[in-house]
């Protein structure tokens, strides 16, 4: 019979600390990956969690997420004693009851085969196995969220090749090499020696004379994306829209770890003379500000 001093309540905050020791102690293997995966989803605004409280010991935990019509039991853990059943019990019959409230009409539980006690704990209740399913996993490479980023403002990955194709340029290319790329590239070695890398540099000349190909060039060697920012673009929105467009194309590449950022026709953003500007004074400002 369960005690009458263990109490059945939602997670909170200051339960944590417990909770990571009674995982601990309950994990056949000790494996930090499913304990991290737990703590993660206890922070998570998705997930629904109960935990069994016995005057301030924290015995059991049942922790969820619904989706759709569904949801699953991602971890039941309890510690170990004679009244681990009927504690395991008054959880998983809170949980199923909250769930069931909110118009949910079936549960998954996630079991690891090593581990029988909970296994068995799932089966006394009429969980079964579900017949020709497996469970896949895929770790997702850190560069995902980057590469959405650089497709949501229209950037690319430049051939490293391109910058020892480029010819007719050897003593610009030297200058860029010293002062910009290899700041940049090295900014360790950089600091040793009391160099500033350069935020921004500037290219001119007529057009047609390969400003935009220098700076894929420039891209290339770093072996970073490139980004090209038109002031035309800017031109096409209305009004105060320009700004708030601008702002938030570099909000976008703000994500990124790393990137060169070309704005082609830069005085049509910021020409000192007003009237030869191409854009209203509202993105002159923002782009002077970012």
């Amino acid at each position: 019979m369960l005690p009458m001093t263990v109490t059945i309540r939602p997670y909170r905050a200051q339960d944590l600390g417990l909770i990571v020791e009674l995982l601990r102690r309950s994990s056949d293997d000790g494996s930090n990956r499913d304990l991290q995966e737990a703590v993660e989803l206890l922070s998570s605004d998705d997930a629904t969690a109960l935990v069994a409280d016995a005057q301030g010991e924290i015995v059991g935990i049942v922790l969820g997420t619904a989706f759709g019509t569904g949801g699953w039991i991602h971890r039941l853990a309890i510690a170990a004693g004679p009244d681990r059943d009927a504690v395991a019990a008054r959880l998983l019959d809170r949980f199923e009851a909250d769930l069931a409230e909110r118009g949910l009409g079936r549960l998954f539980a996630r079991a690891e085969r090593g581990d029988a006690g909970v296994r068995g704990l799932l089966d006394a209740r009429g969980y079964r196995e579900v017949d020709d399913v497996v469970m896949l996993e895929r770790e997702l490479p850190s560069s995902i969220p980057g590469s959405v980023a650089l497709a949501d403002v229209g950037g690319v990955t430049i051939d490293p090749s391109l910058w020892d194709q480029l010819k007719g340029m050897d003593h610009a290319k030297q200058i860029i090499e010293r002062t910009v790329i290899l700041p940049l590239s090295e900014p360790e070695l950089a600091a040793r020696h009391a160099v500033q890398p350069p935020k921004a540099i500037v290219l001119f000349g007529p057009p047609g004379t390969g400003k935009t190909t220098f700076a894929k060039g420039v891209a290339s060697r770093l072996a970073w994306p490139f980004i090209e920012i038109q002031p035309s673009e800017l031109s096409d929105e209305r009004g105060e829209q320009e700004a708030k467009f601008l702002a938030d194309v570099f909000d976008r590449v703000l994500e990124l770890p790393a990137a060169v950022v070309f704005v082609d026709e830069v005085e049509d953003l910021a020409s000192i003379r007003h009237d030869a500007r191409k854009v209203g004074p509202r993105v002159t400002n923002e782009f002077l500000k970012q």
